[in-house]
């Protein structure tokens, strides 16, 4: 198998929410994010989506999030992703994770039965607190899994 990749996807959380799980003492947390951004690549056009993460109580958020990329050239692609938002490293927190994608659009149905991953990034303003969630840039390179037969 080999990456091949799709776009690159920049995006912030307007609004979002969060409630403790376990009570007010507890680390655990669901949260719920509105995204709003834009894909560049083969892939260009804008992003919208809902992510509804649940933060662990060892730190990392699983993450759950539709939504859909309205290309430069007039498509929508739905989209899918699913994930770790990693507590570490402070400021700069790593994501990984994969996406899937639908359309109806010939140009991009072959992303209807493909696996996507993901790396990326929760880049942090360096400034004093308080930081505002809006202020925060999520930044993820997505790249297709290209099939190719294994070894014999």
């Amino acid at each position: 198998m080999k990456l091949e990749q799709l776009y690159v996807l920049r995006y912030h959380y307007p609004d979002g929410w969060a409630v403790p799980i376990g009570g007010s003492e507890s680390k655990e947390e669901q949260h719920f994010y509105f995204a709003e951004g834009a894909c560049e690549g083969a892939v260009h056009g804008r992003f919208r989506a809902a992510n509804h993460p649940r933060r662990r109580s060892d730190g990392p958020f699983l993450m759950d999030m539709q939504g859909f990329i309205e290309t430069s050239d007039g498509t929508i692609i739905m989209t899918d992703f699913q994930g770790y938002g990693r507590a570490h490293p402070v400021g700069r927190r790593q994501v990984v994770g994969t996406v899937r994608h639908v359309t109806d659009d010939p140009r991009y149905t072959h992303l209807n039965d493909s696996i996507c991953v993901l790396s990326g990034e929760v880049r942090v303003p360096e400034h004093a607190e308080p930081i505002e969630q809006a202020e925060v840039q999520l930044v993820f390179e997505v790249n297709e899994l290209i099939w190719e037969a294994p070894p014999t």
